[in-house]
């Protein structure tokens, strides 16, 4: 009998042929001379070096062309070009195969934004969403990459371009992947969300009906303080409550030699700064995270003249209630206290921002239990300790579901690694093949006949926990 041809798609290349990516070559499973042996990955099955390669691409390319919160077009209408072709390309297969093509949806410009919906329908059963963020930063980039930013000013300093990437690369899967497919029952929801830094493009998708009819809600980030080849996962708070304060001092101005006729707003707004700092070492619990920072300070233009007023702003982080709720009255009652003491007017603005981002148990679960098919038990880890805001808060606010970090630092600048939001910030791109995998996982374990059951028996056996994150 003469054997059928495996497709093109899924041939392993020779060795001496190998086309893969110029970054260290990644993702070349099968030349032993570049592999990379300090980071233990499990790729999903049908994740093959060309697909990891096409994954690459793409983050490379959302890199080298970013745009600010609200004005993601260009990168929008990116997304819904490969989206259309992967289901033409999904389609016509079906076609050739005599096969019946699975249902999709895609719609764009939810509640007059950027952001992006598409639906793939497997049949009857829960629907899991999986989100995006498409927004940069306006950060000058530095990395001298050759797919660095081409927009002046503009640059992916937070990983958003990997996020993206990563649910391309599993709509791409799902629609490929004739054996996955045919064992799934229920929805997958991909969202491409604009203006997560500071623009609540969350809230924006939830208007536009993104969670309707949604059982469970999944969102990822790559993470620098996190080796790649790791993940950060845990119950409870992953991320903090982002809030920010402004406060106005306003004094008696006049001539720097006669202050004794002046209320000096520098010297007051000194006072509050200092005051302001013992709210975390003295009225809040000492297990609970939290920090009060001063960012900006603003007073006078000339050398000798006191001016008549100072502007202070600055952020608040917590991950609760409660320790909000103390560091608020406390902040009130600096103000008023030195107001009074002083002689000075002093205005306290507080605007509350992005909640603290939780996993409930059920879904922090799942991506543990996905995620053991992907790394070895002591890379899944409970995250690195942050405060940083994230918006996607608001579905897990509405909806079961987990957030996690998937490291992305190469083992060799664990010691030293580029923070988020720095003009250098760059990541270890193996950290696509783990995001990927592991949505893939949560995908398969959640939309198949035993998923119910096992998730169950997890929820009542397993005790959360792991090793702390390095």
């Amino acid at each position: 009998m003469k054997k059928r041809k495996r497709p093109q798609e899924w041939k392993r290349k020779d060795k001496d042929n190998c086309e893969c990516c110029d970054l260290e070559k990644l993702f070349c499973l099968n030349n032993e001379d570049n592999e990379k042996k300090d980071v233990n990955i499990k790729v999903y099955p049908s994740l093959t070096n060309a697909i990891l390669h096409e994954a690459v691409t793409l983050r490379r390319y959302f890199h080298r062309h970013p745009e600010l919160s609200y004005k993601e077009k260009n990168t929008a209408e990116f997304i819904v070009k490969e989206l259309n072709t992967y289901v033409e390309t999904h389609k016509s297969l079906c076609s050739v195969l005599g096969e019946r093509t699975i249902e999709t949806q895609l719609m764009g410009n939810i509640d007059g934004t950027h952001g992006i919906v598409f639906d793939l329908v497997f049949g009857e059963g829960k629907t899991l969403m999986f989100r995006a963020d498409m927004d940069a930063l306006p950060i000058h980039e530095t990395t001298n990459a050759e797919y660095a930013s081409v927009n002046e000013g503009v640059s992916h300093a937070c990983g958003h371009d990997a996020h993206m990437a990563i649910l391309l690369t599993v709509a791409k899967v799902l629609l490929r992947d004739r054996k996955l497919r045919h064992h799934l029952q229920g929805k997958v929801r991909l969202i491409f969300q604009p203006a997560e830094e500071g623009g609540a493009g969350a809230k924006r998708m939830i208007a536009g009906k993104c969670l309707e009819h949604v059982d469970m809600v999944f969102g990822l980030h790559v993470w620098n303080f996190q080796t790649v080849g790791t993940i950060g996962v845990c119950e409870g708070a992953i991320t903090a409550n982002s809030d920010r304060f402004e406060i106005v001092v306003t004094g008696k101005g006049g001539h720097g030699s006669q202050p004794q006729a002046t209320v000096d707003p520098i010297v007051v707004g000194a006072q509050v700064v200092t005051a302001l700092q013992t709210i975390v070492s003295r009225s809040v619990d000492p297990f609970a995270p939290a920090v009060v920072s001063i960012g900006t300070f603003h007073s006078g233009d000339a050398a000798n003249v006191i001016a008549g007023s100072a502007v202070m702003k600055g952020t608040v982080r917590t991950k609760d209630e409660r320790t909000k709720e103390i560091i608020i009255k406390r902040m009130e009652e600096i103000c008023t206290g030195i107001a009074t003491a002083t002689g000075a007017t002093i205005d306290f603005k507080y605007r509350h921002g992005y909640p603290a981002t939780k996993s409930t148990r059920s879904g922090a679960l799942l991506v543990r239990r996905a995620a053991s098919k992907v790394l070895s038990s002591g890379d899944i880890r409970l995250p690195y300790k942050s405060l940083a805001g994230e918006d996607m808060s608001y579905y897990l606010n509405e909806k079961p579901g987990a957030f996690f970090f998937v490291g992305s630092c190469s083992p060799e600048n664990l010691k030293s690694p580029v923070p988020h939001h720095r003009s250098d910030f760059n990541i270890d791109e193996r950290a696509l093949s783990v995001g990927t995998s592991i949505f893939l996982h949560i995908i398969a374990n959640s939309l198949t006949n035993s998923g119910d059951d096992e998730e169950k028996k997890e929820e009542e056996e397993e005790d959360f926990g792991g090793a702390a994150a390095v």
